[in-house]
């Protein structure tokens, strides 16, 4: 996250950027609100790649100057996201891949936005797990 708002702000600084995660692992979510990193004892999520249980040292000063906002998504929310990739726009993304989907599609952002660039992620998907999406 840290890395793809500082390429959107350098080269559209009026862009508004805006992260998402889990629900279940919403360690940025909570340090965003408190200014200062938090950490989740026990993230639980579908979105395996996203189960730190606190942002890191170096990227969360990043995302806190430039993100103005983490929606979180449920991971009935994920699974969703990775069906409708899937089957609509035949991308296989991994569930942490498409926790941004899921924000899009779930109308997790601020009413008023019109024009929506998402970044989708990882392929490394458990066969038998998406399966059950």
């Amino acid at each position: 996250m840290s890395g793809s708002a500082t390429i959107s702000k350098a080269l559209y600084p009026e862009m508004r950027v805006f992260g998402s995660e889990p629900e279940g692992a919403n360690d940025t979510f909570l340090s965003m609100k408190a200014g200062e990193q938090v950490t989740v004892a026990h993230p639980h999520t579908i979105a395996d790649g996203l189960r730190s249980p606190r942002p890191g040292n170096l990227t969360f000063p990043v995302m806190r100057s430039l993100v103005e906002q983490i929606l979180l998504v449920t991971d009935d929310e994920i699974r969703a996201a990775v069906k409708f990739l899937l089957l609509h726009l035949k991308i296989l993304a991994e569930p942490s891949g498409a926790v941004p989907v899921a924000a899009v599609l779930f109308h997790k952002l601020p009413p008023g936005i019109r024009t929506i660039g998402v970044v989708i992620s990882g392929g490394n998907v458990d066969f038998e797990e998406l399966a059950k999406y």
